[in-house]
């Protein structure tokens, strides 16, 4: 399914109930909406209006031990807050593997909903964002602050 946001159209593939990843669209959407489609939907839509600040939708992630610790410590990092790869490679267990950690970020199959965009440099400069690149991560930190 496609979904339309200000900046940004997201392919979201879903699997036996389970979104299994997201990454920008590149095409049109069949127009056969299930009730978990719409409930996505209106999801990512209260997000982009600013409401929503954690989504409720089931997903189902493949990986290695490292890459699903990483996405687990970036799911609690809290709405409009970031944290450096530094930290977060602390935060998932793997202090010493901040280099690991990033290629986990950076191949996390759900962004947005594990909020990869809130992972910035030491330094405090964004770094790149798989989706759609950093003018969309800058985006939704600036969406995150009002």
């Amino acid at each position: 399914m496609t979904i339309r946001t200000p900046r940004i159209d997201l392919d979201i593939k879903i699997d036996d109930d389970f979104i299994v990843g997201i990454k920008q669209a590149e095409g049109e959407s069949s127009a056969t909406v299930t009730e978990l489609e719409s409930e996505i939907a209106k999801q990512f839509t209260s997000y982009f209006a600013g409401e929503l600040k954690e989504f409720d939708v089931e997903y189902h992630l493949n990986g290695s031990n490292l890459q699903l610790a990483t996405w687990a410590a970036l799911a609690r990092v809290p709405y409009s807050k970031t944290i450096s790869y530094t930290g977060l490679a602390l935060l998932a267990g793997y202090p010493k593997a901040i280099r690991a950690v990033a290629t986990a970020v950076r191949q996390n199959p759900v962004p947005v909903i594990i909020p990869c965009h809130r992972v910035v440099r030491k330094d405090g400069e964004l770094g790149n964002y798989s989706l759609g690149g950093p003018e969309v991560k800058r985006y939704l930190l600036d969406l995150e602050q009002k």
